[in-house]
């Protein structure tokens, strides 16, 4: 039984960082730090909070010396968002990363700190 609930699970999270990979905004993202010669990490990640756990799905852009960007005044150029929270007694709860609002505003709010780093560079 755990072993197909892992399978499961497992198949949600790839097919959750699949989709987000393809949607037009990351897509952007993505040509961005590739033009700036920066990179795009978009992966999963869990967080335990004694029997509960969390699986959340993050992007961050990082710099040529492989550092995360920090935007002065502005934070750090990532976002994640819940995908699957699965409490003590062992129920889980789904979400799309498509149905949080904070996490599409903190993608544009990446987008629109990348265009502005590229403009300095051509300025």
């Amino acid at each position: 039984m755990n072993v197909n609930k892992d399978k499961a699970l497992s198949i949600y999270i790839k097919m959750e960082i699949n989709d987000l990979k393809k949607y037009s905004l990351f897509l952007k993202i993505k040509k961005l730090t590739f033009k700036n010669k920066y990179s795009l990490e978009c992966e999963e990640y869990t967080q335990k909070k004694k029997k509960a756990e969390s699986v959340y799905i993050s992007i961050a852009v990082y710099d040529e010396n492989n550092k995360l960007i920090e935007i002065f005044d502005d934070g750090f150029l990532a976002a994640s968002t819940l995908i699957i929270a699965r409490d003590k007694k062992e129920r889980f709860k789904f979400f799309s990363w498509e149905d949080d609002s904070d996490f599409i505003e903190s993608l544009e709010r990446i987008y629109k700190k990348l265009c502005e780093i590229k403009k300095e560079w051509w300025n």
